[in-house]
């Protein structure tokens, strides 16, 4: 049995993922960031289940993982 913490950084790998995509092929925007942020908790902003800041990191995290792969290459 997949423990919670092993199955939330499974989602936050996945949406991680997901921005990256979205980075290398140009479709990177904030309504995209904004709704890998309401998959992987499964509401929205609005109740303060993430800020824009949480958002923001996500990102971060993606561009970093996108522009490592393009020094690997």
């Amino acid at each position: 049995m997949t423990d919670h913490f092993e199955q939330s950084s499974q989602k936050l790998d996945a949406a991680i993922t997901e921005i990256q995509h979205a980075i290398a092929t140009g479709l990177a925007n904030k309504p995209r960031l904004f709704e890998a942020m309401r998959q992987l908790y499964g509401e929205g902003s609005a109740n303060g289940a993430w800020s824009q800041r949480d958002a923001f990191d996500l990102l971060e995290a993606a561009l970093t993982r996108h522009v490592a792969g393009l020094l690997n290459k």
